[in-house]
């Protein structure tokens, strides 16, 4: 919020170019589960309200200059699924299910240190 969008995202082909974005409760949790684990007090980071405001900033955003592009919603999306929604909006729906699992196995080696 309040920076500038880097020029560069207005020559991307809409295809190429995916919008995220997340429930205020979500992502209210996952912020307070970070100040915890980095042993932080409370603020106005995880606050409800300055995550809605933040929320609705990035809403105006993609209203104001990606009209029309299709946004995901993660806040109920494993990590995979996010990619997968990503992956078939970048290839116009055409994503296997075995570029779906290579997907998720590739997320959880990253995530997890192993292979699913």
């Amino acid at each position: 919020q309040g920076e500038d969008i880097p020029q560069n995202l207005f020559h991307i082909r809409r295809s190429k170019l995916a919008l995220l974005t997340t429930d205020a409760d979500a992502l209210q949790s996952i912020r307070r589960d970070r100040m915890k684990r980095l042993g932080m007090p409370s603020s106005t980071y995880a606050g409800l309200k300055n995550i809605r405001r933040e929320l609705d900033w990035v809403k105006m955003l993609y209203t104001k200059n990606f009209n029309g592009f299709p946004v995901i919603n993660t806040a109920k999306c494993t990590i995979a699924e996010a990619a997968s929604l990503v992956l078939s909006h970048m290839y116009s729906g055409h994503v296997d299910a075995d570029t779906t699992t290579r997907l998720a196995n590739l997320i959880a080696m990253l995530t997890h240190g192993s292979s699913a």
